[in-house]
């Protein structure tokens, strides 16, 4: 928080942190945005993660503008916590290599968090998703007024990026995790939750993720990935009652989280993805209002005929064998 000493105001120092690993092509607009951060109080740290491609000679370009650590080949969540041991600053934005933040970014959420008189330790925000693909942009928001556990069990809107965090909280609750494979950030705020920190909302949007190619973690293996979420919304719900705290609108986000993943699982392997559908639906079936993933024809095949009979008739009507 904002101290005087004297005539001289002292604010929280920031460190950006950014992860590395082979990504030449994008690593520099990253250090770029952090640089550019208009907050002034601030510290920019790169681990280039043993990359095999010219990563490490455009980091060293920046010179002594940057803090540069090179290392082996550790992973994602390895970086984080080495960048976290390099870093100085009270509080935390991680930035992935191949994503970047507009200038007001930092400086936003640090007034939101002097405005509301340091009580955060996380701030979140909403962000921008790019397709590199096409050039499109769209805004992801979250819900008003924040609602931690609901955007969580929702999954898709909480965003590493988008974050900024209390140094002192994430040593608290264990650091990264690192032998975390997929839905890192996700376990990560789980322990948050689970270790009573308070989340605050900077409602502008001004880090941007970008999506491109295939080689994301939660692509290489998409069931590994279900399986992770569907292990990690498991240990929300069990929080959540352990608090007193699962209502009818937490059991309504379970039931459409678990049948959408129960979808997207079917193609890999269907009978997880019935033991899915089973468990969703265990406490009864729920119609389920605008989510793309549960259009109205897939529900109401499903409330007549069962999930296995709605799921093979979805496949009919994407792959063309069937006419409606």
């Amino acid at each position: 928080m904002t101290t005087d000493k004297g005539t001289e105001t002292v604010q929280p120092r920031v460190s950006i942190l950014i992860p590395a690993y082979n990504a030449e092509n994008w690593i520099r607009q990253a250090i770029d945005s952090a640089l550019a951060q208009t907050y002034p109080n601030k510290e920019v740290i790169v681990v280039d993660d043993g990359s095999t491609d010219g990563t490490r000679d455009v980091i060293r370009s920046f010179g002594e503008k940057i803090c540069f650590v090179p290392s082996s080949h550790l992973g994602g969540n390895a970086a984080r916590n080495l960048l976290l041991k390099t870093s100085s600053g009270e509080w935390l934005q991680y930035l992935d290599s191949d994503d970047y933040l507009l200038p007001g970014k930092v400086a936003g959420q640090i007034g939101e968090l002097q405005a509301n008189g340091d009580v955060f330790d996380v701030i979140c925000s909403p962000y921008i998703l790019r397709n590199e693909n096409n050039g499109q942009e769209r805004l992801i928001e979250l819900a008003l007024p924040l609602d931690v556990p609901g955007e969580y069990i929702s999954w898709g809107r909480f965003w590493t990026g988008a974050f900024l965090m209390r140094r002192c909280a994430l040593i608290e609750v264990g650091r990264w995790k690192e032998d975390q494979v997929a839905c890192q950030e996700h376990e990560l705020l789980l322990r948050f939750m689970r270790s009573g920190k308070r989340f605050g909302l900077w409602n502008e949007a001004a880090a941007v993720y970008r999506q491109h190619g295939t080689a994301t973690v939660s692509k290489k293996d998409p069931l590994r990935t279900i399986r992770l979420r569907m292990y990690l919304t498991n240990q929300c719900e069990d929080f959540l009652r352990q608090e007193q705290r699962l209502n009818s609108v937490y059991s309504r986000l379970l039931y459409t989280a678990r049948l959408d993943c129960a979808r997207s699982a079917w193609k890999y392997d269907r009978a997880y993805a019935v033991e899915l559908a089973k468990k969703a639906s265990a406490s009864g079936r729920r119609w389920v209002l605008g989510s793309p993933a549960l259009p109205f024809r897939f529900q109401f095949v499903y409330f007549l005929l069962g999930f296995g009979r709605a799921q093979q008739m979805a496949s009919s009507f994407r792959d063309g064998r069937v006419k409606c």
